[in-house]
């Protein structure tokens, strides 16, 4: 069992600047990345050109994991423009997200197709128990992992 978390107005208040400052980093350290390598122009162009791009698709599985991807290349395209890394993210971990988006999307292919072959309508409703797996989460149990750090093979660095 663990131990009652019990602050002072004071100690809440020291955390909760704690946390701003972290998220205030990300913040700043990811927002170039959503510029399109134009940061003194639109902070949410990223945002506005895929909005652009898949307008008039549907929200189907396929179209979300496409928008997650279009976020990893955008990012890539910002270092292209302006050879920085703008967060700490690093271009091997966007391109592997990437190349493991490309992988999901090919694997919901079936399910894009099926909702127009319905008219437009999602094959069926997801359940809970498909999108949650109250086991995996359950911290009674805790999971050993599935490849231990050192099993696994040293990542390549890049720039």
């Amino acid at each position: 069992m663990q131990k009652l978390n019990k602050p002072t107005v004071a100690d809440r208040q020291k955390a909760f600047q704690a946390l701003i400052e972290k998220e205030s980093h990300i913040l700043y350290s990811k927002g170039a990345d959503y510029t399109a390598g134009k940061k003194n122009e639109d902070a949410y162009a990223n945002f506005r050109l895929i909005a652009m791009l898949l307008e008039g698709c549907p929200i189907t599985p396929y179209t979300i994991a496409m928008i997650y991807k279009l976020k990893h290349v955008f990012s890539l395209l910002t270092f292209c423009k302006t050879g920085k890394q703008e967060s700490g993210e690093g271009l091997e971990g966007r391109h592997m997200d990437d190349r493991n988006y490309t992988f999901i999307l090919n694997e919901l292919v079936p399910d894009h197709l099926n909702y127009f072959a319905k008219g437009g309508e999602v094959s069926e409703e997801p359940k809970r128990e498909d999108c949650i797996d109250e086991d995996y989460y359950d911290d009674r149990h805790p999971r050993k992992p599935d490849l231990l750090a050192a099993d696994r093979p040293a990542p390549i660095n890049y720039v």
